[in-house]
């Protein structure tokens, strides 16, 4: 599967925001107010658009990654990632991790990258 990013557009950042996760996967349900952060160029957030030009998920690198309360130094870029509820549980989120990964690398020049991944998360855990 070919994946193409691009900055994240007002449109896809609205589509985004009505996208409605399963429990326990709820939490990561966006509300109207989100939409300022995800259209922030400070937060880096990118669409992952699928060669049949349908938006697949989001993603972001830097602070946007990062939880209020950890404990994060300037050693490695963060990633956050979001894919459309209908590709959730169909086996393909190690592919779209993997690329992912690949883009902040090569566009943040990165060599460690890292994520942080809620405990009941076993799905994500696993990648």
């Amino acid at each position: 599967m070919n994946r193409q990013f691009y900055p994240l557009q007002r449109d896809q950042a609205l589509a985004i925001i009505s996208w409605r996760y399963p429990p326990p996967y709820d939490v990561y349900n966006l509300a109207p107010d989100d939409l300022a952060d995800l259209l922030n160029p400070q937060n880096a957030f990118f669409a992952l658009i699928q060669t049949d030009n349908t938006l697949a998920g989001f993603c972001s690198f830097g602070p946007d990654g990062q939880v209020s309360g950890g404990n994060y130094d300037a050693t490695a870029l963060d990633i956050g990632m979001g894919l459309h509820p209908d590709l959730i549980g169909r086996g393909q989120g190690r592919h779209y991790a993997i690329a992912v990964a690949r883009y902040g690398s090569s566009q943040f020049g990165e060599q460690r990258l890292r994520v942080t991944i809620a405990t009941f998360n076993i799905r994500a855990q696993r990648l």
